[in-house]
């Protein structure tokens, strides 16, 4: 390696020197999790995607469910995309 610097979520790293998985989880923050009721499942017809799935309502969509409403109680987070929330529920990998 040159010891060039690298970029890595906003974080300038030298490539010469190995990176912590510290360094890693605050450059990559894991994503929160998913809403009550709510799993990430990986769609058949589009394969290389995934799509959001509530148990309690039957609603499917593409966007991360941001503020859903299941029966009486409102969730809500905050700044999760799509692909950023990969956030699985163990259930859903039954």
């Amino acid at each position: 390696s040159d010891g060039a610097a690298v970029v890595i979520g906003g974080m300038e790293i030298d490539d010469a020197a190995p990176i912590s998985t510290r360094q890693m989880l605050e450059a990559n923050p894991p994503p929160q999790p998913l809403p009550s009721g709510w799993f990430l499942k990986p769609s058949l017809s589009s394969p290389s995607n995934h799509y959001y799935f509530n148990q309690d309502s039957g609603e499917c969509r593409w966007e991360y469910p941001v503020g859903s409403t299941v029966g009486s109680q409102s969730t809500s987070t905050t700044g999760v995309g799509a692909v950023g929330a990969a956030a699985v529920s163990q259930e859903s990998l039954n």
